[in-house]
Formats: C-alpha cells, sequence, structure tokens
C-alpha cells in the first residue's frame, strides 16, 4: 500500500515487516481487549504530508508517469519516505498513538481478568525457581 518502500529492493522482506507489524497491532488487540482499531485521520494526514515533503527531494517527483504516481505525472509519489532499512526500524516499535482504538469493554482494564494467570492456575510448581 501507499507508504512503503516498493521502489527499494525485493518486495519479500517488506512484506515480512510489514506482516510482523501487523502481527504485533493484532497481538495488542488480543491481549488488552479491543474489538477494533483505525488509524486516526490526524497521523494518516500527518504522515501523506510528510511523504510528499520528502519525496519531493527525490527522483520520484520527476515528470514521469511512473505506476509509483498512479501511472499519472501529475500525481506525488506514494514511496516511504526514506530507505527501507529506515522503514524496517520504523515498524519494529509501534506508535500505538497514531491509532483510535475501541475497547471491547468500557472499563480499560477489564482485560486483566481475574488476576490470574493460566499458568498459575494449573497443578505448577510456582516456585521453581528455588
Amino acid at each position: 500500500g501507499p507508504g512503503r518502500p516498493l521502489s527499494h529492493g525485493s518486495a519479500l522482506p517488506s512484506i515480512e515487516h510489514q506482516t510482523k507489524y501487523i502481527a504485533r497491532l493484532l497481538y495488542k488487540m488480543q491481549t488488552e481487549g479491543y474489538k477494533a482499531v483505525v488509524p486516526s485521520q490526524a497521523a494518516t494526514r500527518e504522515f501523506i504530508s510528510h511523504m510528499h515533503k520528502f519525496n519531493e527531494r527525490t527522483v520520484w517527483s520527476g515528470d514521469c508517469n511512473s505506476w509509483f504516481k498512479g501511472g499519472v505525472k501529475e500525481n506525488k509519489s506514494l514511496c516511504h519516505p526514506g530507505s527501507r532499512t529506515h522503514w524496517f526500524h520504523m515498524l519494529t516499535k509501534p506508535r500505538w498513538e497514531d491509532w483510535e482504538w475501541e475497547r471491547v469493554s468500557e472499563n480499560r482494564f477489564s482485560y486483566l481478568g481475574n488476576g490470574w494467570t493460566t499458568w498459575e492456575r494449573k497443578d505448577q510448581d510456582l516456585s521453581y525457581y528455588l
């Protein structure tokens, strides 16, 4: 999608990093009691603005009708505003504050459940470290 480093080498590492990012997001949803999530409009708007401003000083702003511009010369490039390595590092530490989260429960701490882990509920040695 837009903002990916498609023009920066093989697609496979990019797909792998994007998949890990999505897995982190889904893990957060599953373990912290969220039922829906969308990127905030403000974060989306600011990222697109940053991406366009960055790409003005790159080869992607040239007078061409590449598929990075949707086949139209006048369009702006949708390439990531930085290197592929930069994109990889960006995805390893998600900015959850740029998302709008909808909780399953009205109480944000309800995901803590009954205060016990499943490990403690089984017949386990809780003093294994002794």
